[in-house]
């Protein structure tokens, strides 16, 4: 990485975005001759600065509960996140140098810090603050462990401690340099470390998970997900949402997926087809309680209700299951996240049905927590080792970054004097009132015993915290208490699961605790011995494999979907027939299919073939063309001729069924656009065949795919001059575009679409610096922001390299393109539309 030239792209980046241009980048995603009116005056309400006091009075929460206030400034400021120490103390992330204007001039100034809490008096409230560390850029996430502590502080992922024991960090490792970029919008940038129950620590938005093993850091790849929070259940299952999509969650672990780098799961902006970034509920509406025009869009039509209150969610942040033991049993395992825009905390009934989730808010025309203090913002709920809900309130007028801010907020903000009042923050807790908050964790100084025995408390924050503590102390002398639980039939099964994972953190798990778990009558203990069991499965242990190719037949489709994925793991030859059997029978079963493409990694072709051989797969049934489909597109984005050709020949060939044949097209067509060393003749065939269907897909095909002498299959070899613009391309898009679109140009579902064999970035440079220059509206909510503020070589140099990555041929972009199309589009302030582009020929 030419490290000149990212420092340089970083400051001249910062720089524009502070500009009152910036601000107004936001307007990008109206329609062209949009009007942005102004609200009526019936909706605009005061926003006065209210003391912590006032401001408790402003809450409406359901019958039985209360709010109480934990602690305000001057003890914490901006607060965006904490974590609760095993201590009792509160580590919470400050981020103070947010948007300190209206155009975020500043807002790069090293001034953010981690400060720790105490309640010195045990009455509740917080007394006392201590600076752990400082001189932080937009810092996002801490999390605290058993000898430091994690700060996510971009481009650094710090793992620190303070080894006099003044409460200061004065030791600080950087164990990635790719924890989001320092000059990004903070609510695009990784975020929100959990402990997994799978002892793997993860974040929001960001593509990799951490382990460490004898005091060394390792990480593996994931499938990158959610933006501002993260929240898990008992079962492991992470949640995530985004600004306008409240509820996601994985269904299985998000490193599945990402082992095999060509599985194509297609991109939709609302169900997924691996089962990460699942959607629970596609109903966005929300509820506040007085009227929100202080929203970013709040001109929009439909945006606002006929009261001026905010109609669908906007904001939505800080996601958590409730685990905790103050609340009613029914509120055990409910989702609740922030809408900070809408001022309210909503609450989620959660269903599930052989592993597949489904959510509802859980009151009818209202939300959990409601306020009319336009100021109240909360961004992170938690649950607490006291058993209550803890919010987290960045309460300040200012909410939307400079980067999305539109003219109509703008004005709103200084004539409204939304911009005063800055330095404030607030932590609440939620308490049921028939029952007393618990006590503060004492964990800190339990004993290798006391924390086995805190893995049965009913408050979840305490057994995670009791498990993470045991794997850290690496205490084997735990293993015959913790096989007691995992086998017991008289605690849940979270508590079992608990037991299990702690064993395995330990390395401590031995088959004959998983055999007993396999056969288990729960579905899910079943599920998570067969992953528990892969590293048996790696190793040909006999009995475990024998045992675990049963459940081939299990009655649950959870089971089986993670018979699928844990095959991955086994040695190659052991995979294929099971996983051709779990797809024979039930080839509709959700995520099935993407589970097993991901365990196939290398042996798709091989894998596709033998079915394609095999008697019962001749006739079409429900989903199988669906396998054929997805097989052949691994094999396409390997990117390789011979197999490539090779599933033409099969496709143009006439002893396969037309059905099957259109199925290896229709996967190919779905994968990347790929380079092949030759005329594809079987392609040429094929586009000749007298079946219309076959013939069309073919003719597609042909014209996705390249090979030598093709016509502008291969442009002019790069000039000395290109390859630098090429070069200094990777470092503008893993800075620019990378968050967004991903570092292999696949987008990120609901968020940016993929670059892959896009028409508009292989298309004619003058459509592509349109774009960049002015933005996009997509076919759904997902929208372009124009980058007019960067500079020509930035944007060329970008644009060269996406056009010349992951396949593609397209010739480069140069600055005087970008250049020329500047001048020509500058009057124009909307972005455009698909058809609009496609419509247009020449002009602005």
């Amino acid at each position: 990485m030419n490290i000149p030239t990212r420092l340089l792209l970083a400051a001249g980046w910062s720089a524009l975005m502070a500009s009152p241009l910036a601000a107004q980048m936001g307007d990008a995603r109206d329609a062209a001759g949009a009007v942005q009116k102004p609200p009526p005056a019936k909706w605009v309400r005061p926003a006065p600065i209210l003391s912590p006091e006032e401001s408790l009075g402003t809450f409406t929460l359901p019958p039985g509960f209360r709010i109480e206030l934990v602690a305000a400034e001057p003890l914490i400021h901006e607060p965006v996140a904490l974590d609760f120490g095993p201590d009792g103390r509160i580590w919470v992330v400050e981020m103070r140098s947010y948007m300190p204007d209206v155009d975020g001039k500043g807002e790069n100034q090293p001034i953010n810090r981690v400060v720790v809490l105490e309640d010195t008096n045990h009455d509740g409230r917080m007394d006392k603050s201590t600076v752990y560390l400082d001189g932080l850029g937009l810092v996002r996430t801490v999390m605290v462990l058993r000898d430091g502590v994690l700060v996510g502080d971009p481009p650094n992922l710090w793992f620190t401690r303070d080894t006099d024991g003044d409460g200061k960090a004065d030791e600080k490792t950087a164990i990635a340099t790719d924890f989001s970029v320092r000059e990004r919008n903070p609510e695009e940038g990784a975020n929100a470390l959990i402990w997994g129950l799978d002892n793997w620590i993860g974040g929001s938005e960001y593509g990799r998970r951490w382990r460490r093993q004898n005091d060394q850091w390792i990480s593996r790849p994931v499938v990158m997900r959610g933006q501002w929070g993260q929240g898990m259940d008992d079962y492991g299952r992470m949640f995530t949402n985004s600004n306008e999509d409240y509820i996601r969650a994985d269904l299985i672990s998000a490193h599945y997926p990402a082992r095999n780098p060509n599985l194509v799961t297609g991109f939709r902006s609302r169900r997924s087809a691996s089962g990460v970034n699942y959607q629970v509920d596609a109903d966005e509406s929300v509820w506040p309680i007085r009227p929100t025009p202080g929203v970013n869009r709040g001109y929009w039509e439909n945006r606002l209700r006929a009261d001026g209150s905010l109609r669908n969610f906007d904001a939505a942040c800080g996601p958590a299951i409730y685990r905790g033991d103050n609340f009613p049993a029914e509120f055990y395992g409910n989702y609740f996240n922030t809408e900070p825009a809408g001022h309210v905390v909503r609450r989620t009934i959660l269903t599930d049905q052989d592993g597949i989730l489904s959510g509802h808010n859980a009151y009818t025309g209202r939300e959990f927590l409601s306020s009319t203090d336009e100021r109240f913002r909360p961004v992170n709920v938690y649950t607490a080792p006291d058993g209550t809900l803890y919010v987290v309130d960045l309460h300040r007028g200012i909410l939307q970054h400079r980067q999305y801010m539109t003219t109509y907020l703008r004005r709103q903000i200084i004539e409204r004097g939304l911009d005063q009042g800055l330095g404030y923050g607030r932590i609440y807790r939620i308490v049921h009132e028939s029952k007393r908050p618990g006590p503060a964790s004492a964990l800190a100084t339990a004993t290798t015993a006391q924390l086995v025995e805190a893995l049965s408390h009913p408050n979840g924050w305490w057994r995670d915290t009791a498990q993470r503590l045991l794997v850290e102390s690496g205490d084997k002398s735990a293993a015959p208490r913790l096989r007691e639980l995992a086998l017991s039939r008289q605690v849940t099964e979270a508590i079992r699961l608990k037991a299990l994972w702690t064993m395995e953190g330990l390395g401590v798990l031995a088959p004959n605790t998983i055999l007993p778990v396999l056969e288990d009558a729960s579905p899910k203990l079943r599920a998570a011995a067969l992953r528990l069991g892969e590293p048996f499965l790696a190793a040909s242990d006999v009995p475990f494999t024998e045992r675990a190719l049963r459940h081939v037949s299990d009655p649950s489709p959870e089971v089986r979907l993670q018979l699928a994925l844990s095959l991955g793991e086994a040695p190659p030859p052991t995979r294929a027939a099971p996983l051709a059997l779990l797809l024979r029978n039930a080839p509709e079963a959700p995520f099935l299919i993407s589970a097993a493409v991901s365990s196939l990694s290398g042996q798709e072709l091989s894998f596709l073939e033998s079915l394609l051989a095999a008697r019962e797969w001749r006739e079409s049934r429900a989903g199988f063309a669906e396998v054929l489909q997805a097989l052949a597109s691994a094999v396409a984005q390997a990117g390789k001729s011979p197999p490539l050709n090779r599933l033409l020949l099969i496709a143009q060939g006439e002893t396969a069924p037309k059905w099957q044949r259109l199925a290896l097209l229709n996967g190919i067509r779905a994968s990347g656009l790929r380079t092949l060393d030759a005329l594809p003749t079987a392609l040429e065939s094929a586009a000749k065949s007298p079946e219309p269907e076959v013939a069309r897909a073919a003719i597609e095909l042909k014209g996705r795919l390249v090979w030598p002498g093709k016509f502008g299959a291969a442009p002019p070899p790069l000039t000395a001059a290109e390859k630098q613009l090429l070069e200094k391309g990777q470092v503008a898009y893993t800075t620019i575009c990378a968050t967004c679109h991903q570092p292999d140009g696949r987008g990120r579902e609901g968020v940016a679409a993929p670059l892959i064999d896009s028409p508009w970035v292989l298309g004619p440079d003058e459509f592509l610096a349109r774009i960049v220059l002015k933005g996009k509206t997509g076919k759904t909510n997902v929208t372009m922001p124009p980058l007019e503020m960067l500079s020509n070589e930035t944007l060329a140099s970008a644009l060269t390299y996406i056009r010349r990555s992951w396949g593609h041929t397209a010739p480069p972009v140069s600055p005087s393109t970008i250049d020329r199309m500047r001048e020509a589009i500058i009057l124009r302030s909307q972005p455009y539309t698909e058809s609009e582009l496609a419509g247009l020929r020449n002009g602005p």
